[in-house]
């Protein structure tokens, strides 16, 4: 188990305000890296994902058929997150 101060592919989550959240995915990130980008962007609350080669990144424009991949997406994902507006 990597240590919290490892840095790693990492994937996390923050609200913002009510109808406004950041989706944070990068690559080496430590914890205090993502607890540093949701304190400038003042998350009112915040979830740390399962990091390493799990996370992905993948998005699909409105109009489009196919989807791309930004980040990540080399292992068989079992839980996956939805956002559209």
């Amino acid at each position: 188990m990597p240590s919290p101060g490892s840095s790693l592919n990492r994937q996390a989550i923050c609200q913002i305000d009510t109808n406004n959240f950041i989706l944070i995915t990068g690559s080496n990130l430590s914890r205090q890296d993502l607890i540093n980008i949701m304190l400038k962007y003042n998350c009112k609350t915040g979830t740390n994902f399962d990091g390493g080669g799990s996370i992905a990144l993948l998005y699909k424009g409105s109009n489009s058929q196919t989807i791309e991949t930004i980040v990540g997406n080399r292992r068989s994902l079992t839980e996956v997150g939805y956002f559209t507006e």
